[in-house]
């Protein structure tokens, strides 16, 4: 199949995904608005219809102020959050410029999903 062919077959496929993704969305909403009456912000959820079973699972987002928290200097006892390491990619590159050994010894690397981004082309006019 020629790339133009794929990539029409892709941008429509990607349309009817996200109309799906949409049209899941509203039901979703739908059946949890059948909970609303219990007044939970978080938790668990359940209901039976006479086919299905449901559970609605209520979560709330958290942000940390960092900044904030550490100016609290908290005892021991009180610290609520765990600082994670993480890899700074432009650092581990330059290391791993200047000496590979290093990276090989403690950094393990798969390959990630590739991601792949479809734009129109303007069409071109004969003059």
């Amino acid at each position: 199949m020629k790339l133009d062919e794929l990539c029409k077959k892709a941008i429509l496929l990607k349309q009817s995904l996200d109309a799906t993704k949409r049209e899941l969305d509203s039901v979703n909403l739908e059946i949890e608005s059948g909970f609303h009456e219990q007044n939970i912000v978080e938790g668990v959820l359940h209901a039976s219809g006479d086919l299905y079973k449901v559970t609605v699972t209520k979560k709330l987002n958290r942000s940390l102020d960092i900044e904030a928290y550490q100016s609290l200097d908290l005892p021991e006892n009180a610290q609520f959050v765990d600082f994670k390491p993480s890899i700074n990619l432009k650092r581990m590159r330059a290391v791993e410029q200047l000496e590979p050994s290093i990276i090989e010894a403690c950094v393990t690397v798969k390959p990630a999903k590739s991601t792949i981004k479809i734009e129109e082309e303007e069409v071109k006019d004969g003059n």
